[in-house]
């Protein structure tokens, strides 16, 4: 079942020509890659660092605030690629987005309905959208009703984004919040996707995305960033994780009658800091796991870790 979910959902966030290259920003990295359109192997790869201050990721506010920086480092990146122009699939960072999963109750309703239902609840949800809020959406056949998988973005942010590209020749096709290709890695490994939770570590956020009889049943963001947009040091970093792990068990423990069977984790940060496997391992009784494992190319096992997300997005 979450195989069929997760193949509708790519579908709809990637019903675009394939891309020459898949770009991910985050607050201190662009990472890249870019596949031979033969046999679909890794053709170039970087991971270019930003400074600290050039990407300030947001729902709702300026998010690229060195471009002339921001240019050099997406240079730097098209001349690694060997790519002068074309089109890429855009990864921002999980603060850029608002997604949320809740059951449809109304299956049989026109498209035109049901995306009057989708705002409806929405705005329940988030009452004070802004009017550029942008919405993507997907209805998902679960096992005993239907899910709305529903993605909001800000016009102005994702063209922030798209015109810094324009500059450099690259045209963005599918932007969209890098976890959800971590499902994909799952399914392609074929390993235990069943009552698990995907942990992705970013230097700005932390997001969490738990799959629950085999379906999305919930995701959510934890930013690391103080009121001023500077990031939170590593120590408190590491402390909200596992905070933030241990109150999505006990959600789903009470909400889903179910108990978590696995803990999935990438860490996409640039520097070598604190083993989060090996710390999250110390609490929990289940497996955990890097998603490092789930990668089908030979690299070394941190760039697996970290292009994890621009890998799933190919699959």
């Amino acid at each position: 079942m979450l195989e069929r979910t997760i193949g509708k959902v790519k579908k709809y966030f990637l019903e675009l020509p394939q891309p020459d290259a898949v770009l991910q920003f985050t607050a201190r990295s662009l990472f890249a890659i870019r596949l031979s359109p033969k046999d679909r192997a890794i053709r170039q790869r970087c991971a270019v660092p930003v400074s600290p201050g050039s990407i300030l990721p947001s729902f709702d506010r300026t998010n690229l605030a060195e471009l002339p920086h921001l240019e050099e480092r997406l240079e730097e990146a098209k001349k690694v690629l060997q790519l002068q122009e074309g089109s890429v699939a855009v990864l921002l960072p999980e603060l850029c987005f608002k997604v949320a999963i809740f059951n449809s109750d109304s299956p049989s309703l026109s498209q035109t309905e049901m995306e009057k239902m989708v705002w409806w609840r929405v705005r329940k949800l988030m009452p004070l959208l802004p009017d550029d809020a942008r919405l993507s959406y997907e209805v998902v056949a679960s096992q005993s009703s239907e899910k709305i998988l529903a993605s909001l973005a800000r016009s102005s942010v994702i063209q922030e984004y798209e015109n810094l590209l324009a500059r450099k020749r690259l045209r963005a096709g599918a932007v969209m919040p890098p976890s959800l290709n971590l499902l994909s890695l799952l399914i392609r490994g074929e390993r235990n996707a069943e009552d698990s939770i995907i942990v992705n570590i970013e230097d700005d956020a932390v997001s969490l995305l738990a799959v629950i009889n085999s379906e999305i049943s919930l995701y959510r963001v934890k930013p690391f960033m103080h009121e001023g947009r500077s990031l939170v040091p590593h120590e408190e970093k590491m402390d909200n994780i596992v905070k933030e792990v241990e109150n999505t068990i006990h959600f789903i423990e009470d909400r889903e009658k179910k108990k978590i069977s696995h803990l999935w984790v990438r860490r996409g940060l640039m520097e070598k800091e604190t083993d989060f496997v090996s710390v999250l391992k110390t609490r929990f009784s289940f497996p955990v796991e890097s998603v490092e494992t789930l990668v089908p190319f030979d690299l070394p096992s941190r760039e697996k870790e970290v292009l994890s997300t621009l890998v799933g997005q190919f699959l």
